[in-house]
């Protein structure tokens, strides 16, 4: 079966570095991207479901593995329904390096390090410290 790894974010993986995509393939055949429509700040929670529900219809055959990344509440609500159906969720970790340019503006450089998984939130144990 062909595999596919979904990034659901707003930003394309033809932009991706190639140490990001080589780590995407090496989890699956190819990637496809899913863009994140913007998410508006006054949006109620039930319109974040909608939103994500709609997003999970547009998963491609043979999707295993997507990478999340959007507002905090909409990566909740997706990354949940993924796992539900099975996909195993992941995060793009970087790091980050600043310079300041001749003009004094800060000029912040995102190099990708690796994914990190999100874990079930079902599968954590509460803290009964």
């Amino acid at each position: 079966m062909n595999t596919v790894f979904v990034n659901f974010s707003s930003h394309p993986s033809a932009l991706w570095s190639e140490e990001q995509l080589a780590a995407a393939l090496s989890m699956a055949d190819r990637v496809t991207d899913i863009p994140i429509p913007e998410i508006p700040p006054d949006a109620e929670t039930e319109e974040l479901v909608e939103r994500c529900r709609t997003l999970v219809r547009m998963l491609p055959q043979g999707a295993t593995h997507a990478m999340v990344s959007t507002e905090f509440v909409t990566t909740f609500i997706l990354v949940t329904m993924l796992q539900m159906r099975g996909i195993t969720c992941l995060a793009a970790t970087t790091r980050r390096t600043a310079s300041i340019d001749s003009e004094g503006n800060k000029i912040s450089r995102f190099c990708f390090v690796r994914f990190r998984e999100y874990p079930d939130s079902r599968a954590l144990k509460p803290d009964r410290s």
